[in-house]
């Protein structure tokens, strides 16, 4: 994450009280995915034989920045240290693809003559999978379309969803998020058929009532939604995004009172919930209850978003082009080969 002050300069000096906007967020959250996008364009004059595609995701705990100022801030922790240590970086995920580039108009090889360095690294390869704990098939292609889900890319996560539903039937995840699917493409009528299914293969599931209470929001069946994010409550009672979509069904159903006693149980879990203060200011408004409207305002402008805050992190990104990479809902990054001194190719 990368995080500014007001002034546009990166949160490194453990001045969290300067905290004022971020500029790119990539963390992957409890219980969801991720997904990297690369792109290699490859020269003309590329030797035919095999290419290794290796990519690789990283995570470090802080940046050289930060490393270097607690270095200096606090000497007596680093005892143990002539000069500014390198911090380990934690190898999340790897994988490698063989691609294999031909002469014009023909073969690399023999038929049953493979190269021997493809079959060496092939069986590199197994033996290292042989070593990873097993991950079931359908649970890959789920995380792979929740990860897609995530950026905003519904047209490519039904893909593997529809997979997950064929490869493990049994199993609820595969319609419920073709169902979230979707929901977010705006299309009620599939999401109500995903969401049949979804309930032929596991009951009353808690996770398939948010959806049902989502879904029948938007159909404009509030009576139904509320009886969906109420059983989502039962299974969850302080699930703070529960409450406020019961107190938003209950609003848009001009159920005033019993909205604000859900949005005060919101705020009772999350004090600084925006969207709480301001959903409760209107249904206060609604009940002509003005005075508590105004509390309820004040509190809203406390905590909600500035808006001209996207001025700074726009000049940011500007002079930081990875940052602006990262701060993009889809981000592909470029890979390029690299070239020894002899103008041959080399490790990408």
């Amino acid at each position: 994450a990368v995080i500014l002050d007001g002034e546009g300069n990166p949160i490194q000096r453990r001045n969290a009280q300067d905290i004022h906007v971020p500029a790119a967020v990539n963390v992957i959250g409890p219980g969801t995915a991720d997904v990297a996008h690369y792109r290699l364009a490859l020269p003309r004059d590329l030797a035919p034989g095999p290419l290794f595609v290796r990519a690789r995701v990283l995570w470090r705990k802080f940046d050289r920045p930060y490393t270097e100022f607690a270095f200096r801030a606090n000497r007596a922790g680093f005892a143990t240290f002539d000069a500014v240590p390198d911090l380990p970086i934690t190898e999340i995920a790897r994988d490698e693809v063989r691609l294999v580039v031909l002469p014009p108009g023909g073969a690399i090889t023999p038929e049953g003559a493979p190269d021997p360095a493809i079959a060496a690294a092939e069986a590199g390869q197994a033996e290292e999978r042989a070593t990873r704990p097993p991950v079931p098939e359908w649970m890959r292609f789920n995380d792979y379309g929740i990860a897609l889900l995530r950026e905003g890319n519904t047209r490519a996560a039904r893909r593997p969803f529809a997979e997950v539903e064929r490869l493990s039937p049994s199993r609820v995840d595969g319609p419920l998020n073709l169902a979230r699917v979707a929901l977010a493409d705006g299309n009620l009528l599939a999401a109500f058929e995903h969401l049949q299914r979804a309930e032929a293969v596991s009951p009353a599931d808690a996770r398939s009532a948010w959806v049902w209470g989502a879904l029948h929001q938007e159909d404009g069946r509030y009576a139904a939604s509320e009886q969906a994010y109420q059983a989502v409550l039962q299974a969850f009672p302080q699930d703070r995004q529960a409450w406020f979509q019961l107190g938003r069904t209950r609003y848009l159903d001009r159920r005033y009172e019993p909205a604000i006693a859900a949005f005060d149980r919101v705020l009772a879990i999350d004090p600084e919930h925006r969207d709480a203060h301001y959903n409760r200011m209107l249904s206060l408004r609604a009940l002509g209850r003005n005075e508590e409207a105004a509390l309820a305002e004040a509190a809203f402008e406390r905590y909600r978003i500035d808006e001209a805050a996207a001025a700074i992190t726009r000049e940011y990104r500007a002079r930081n082009p990875g940052v602006n990479l990262m701060a993009q809902p889809i981000h592909t990054h470029d890979l390029a080969i690299r070239r020894g001194a002899d103008g041959a190719a080399g490790e990408p």
